[in-house]
């Protein structure tokens, strides 16, 4: 029964180290995926998205999660809240968390460019 114990313990152990040690290099992923769909998708002005708060282009995480150069299997398993909010700290909350019908995503504000995103990521 102890040598169970001490199994189970050692692969929870384990099982932290991993997730910590990966969490590196799904900020660098995710990190040159946006970089890569900011390249790939023009912001036009017909795309924005006009409301009472503002004008603003929407990004679905799950397009940005689509680039990432990782296997499937940590794709995934990706807390897309926690993806948005590392973003918005790599681009110095230049870009809004919101949500669409559960589907999590963020804004680009419109005063916003492009290349201004990607000098900061870089």
């Amino acid at each position: 029964m102890i040598t169970a114990l001490n199994t189970l313990v050692t692969y929870q152990v384990g099982h932290s180290i991993l997730k910590n040690s990966l969490f590196s290099l799904e900020r660098e992923k995710m990190k040159q995926a946006f970089i890569r769909w900011l390249q790939l998708n023009p912001l036009r002005e017909e795309d924005l998205l006009r409301t009472f708060i503002g004008n603003y282009w929407r990004v679905y995480v799950k397009s940005i999660v689509d680039l990432a150069d990782l296997p499937m299997a940590m794709k995934k398993d990706m807390n897309t809240k926690a993806i948005v909010d590392m973003l918005r700290f790599l681009c110095h909350g230049r870009i809004v968390y919101e949500s669409d019908s559960g589907n999590p995503c963020f804004d680009i504000p419109y005063n916003v460019t492009k290349d201004e995103l990607i000098e900061v990521l870089t």
